[in-house]
């Protein structure tokens, strides 16, 4: 799911990019904390990067968890997301707030979410300055948890995609168990999820795009294992995944033709609840 403010949207419909590929930039780094409820589970899990350790946190009376991260000095960012969540389960809304001093908070522009499934919930606003951010979850009454929290900035791929990209609407990597009896009749199965892969090939992108500082810094963290958020088709589909390279899955920009062109693939191991 991804919520876009009313001024990003513009903006971006303006530049004809509403649809254009996105991936995560290089996220903000803070001290996090429980704001709302009781703290079950460290805050401090929201900022690891991993989906197995999660902030949990019981409501307060009136049925709200919320978690901050100072990010120690105002910074400008214009992209937050979710991953690992169990808000959905919950029938519980989400939404995005910050704040200049800690205590006095405003939404970022984007509006609040009720996600109809666990995957990943994002916000896309204009840019906004400023050291406090906060999520804050309402209408739940029962433990609420999240694996990763992302604040920074999203960079767009300048060539939409069209063909050729399979997007993982259901897990797509399902391990299957059986159990078949000594006379060849099948007992029981069991198909086990392993979360989803994905694979995007994008071609003659001009190489000033390539060579620049953003997707450079981009392709160093990626290539070193840290996660980022991908969206396909946002405006269209909405489908947004926390992503992190597999083994052999570098990203290895080769040159398209004599035209200062270059292609790419953005290829590894989606989570998928």
């Amino acid at each position: 799911m991804i919520n876009v403010s009313a001024a990003r949207l513009v903006a971006l419909m303006a530049a004809d990019e509403e649809n254009n590929p996105f991936i995560t930039q290089l996220g903000r780094t803070g001290t996090y904390s429980t704001d709302r409820g009781t703290e079950v589970l460290s805050a401090s899990y929201l900022g690891t990067k991993s989906t197995w350790d999660m902030w949990t946190a019981t409501p307060n009376g009136s049925n709200i968890a919320a978690a901050v991260v100072d990010l120690g000095t105002p910074r400008a960012l214009d992209f937050a997301a979710i991953a690992a969540h169990n808000i959905s389960d919950l029938g519980g809304t989400v939404e995005l707030q910050y704040s200049s001093d800690g205590s006095s908070w405003t939404d970022c522009g984007a509006g609040t979410a009720t996600p109809d499934d666990n995957e990943a919930v994002a916000w896309r606003f204009e840019s906004v300055t400023a050291q406090y951010w906060r999520i804050r979850i309402t209408n739940i009454t029962d433990d609420v948890s999240v694996g990763v929290w992302f604040t920074g900035s999203e960079t767009i791929i300048p060539q939409r995609i069209y063909q050729g990209y399979t997007p993982p609407i259901v897990p797509t990597n399902v391990e299957m168990r059986s159990t078949v009896s000594e006379g060849g009749n099948l007992i029981s199965s069991v198909a086990v999820n392993r979360g989803s892969s994905i694979s995007a090939e994008f071609t003659h992108i001009d190489d000033g795009f390539v060579r620049g500082t953003q997707f450079t810094n981009f392709m160093r963290r990626y290539n070193g294992g840290v996660p980022v958020f991908f969206g396909w088709r946002p405006d269209k589909y909405g489908d947004l995944f926390y992503v992190q390279r597999g083994s052999a899955s570098a990203i290895v920009p080769t040159n398209s033709g004599p035209a200062a062109l270059m292609s790419f693939t953005l290829a590894g191991r989606a989570y998928h609840e």
